[in-house]
Order: structure tokens, then C-alpha cells, then sequence
């Protein structure tokens, strides 16, 4: 799988792992509304969990593209 592949593949991934974490919270504001407090908060704190995992994809996708991007070390030092 080329980086770029692998780079919307994550972006993806990440993008679905937020909508997940809305649908969460969402359900955790009607709990929250029917005062289910322990449950609420069992819920939210799997969304936050669904955002974590979301950030670290984003943060590993941005990762991958820096590297695609970067010009090779030696690159920089023969045009100094």
C-alpha cells in the first residue's frame, strides 16, 4: 500500500472513529436527560476514547505525509 493509500485510509479511519464518538455522546446527553448518571458517564468516557483513537490516526496520517513530503536529509545539506 502506497503512503498516500495508507494516508486517506487513516484519514478514514479517523473520520469514522469521530462519528462514533458524536453518536456516543449523544446517547450520553439522553441518558444524561433520563438521569442515568452512571451510564452517562460510562458513555462518555468511550467517546473520549473514540476521540483519542481519532487523533492519533490523524496525528499518524499527518506523520506519514511530513514524511512523503520532506526532502531526503542529505537533499538539504548539498544545497547549503
Amino acid at each position: 500500500m502506497s503512503n498516500s493509500a495508507l494516508i486517506v485510509e487513516l484519514r478514514t479511519k479517523a473520520l469514522e472513529k469521530l462519528q462514533e464518538s458524536n453518536s456516543i455522546f449523544d446517547q450520553a446527553f439522553t441518558l444524561l436527560h433520563d438521569a442515568s448518571i452512571s451510564e452517562a458517564e460510562q458513555m462518555q468516557a468511550l467517546a473520549r476514547a473514540k476521540r483519542a483513537e481519532a487523533a492519533w490516526l490523524m496525528a499518524e496520517a499527518d506523520r506519514l505525509e511530513n514524511e512523503s513530503s520532506a526532502p531526503p536529509a542529505n537533499t538539504a545539506r548539498a544545497f547549503s
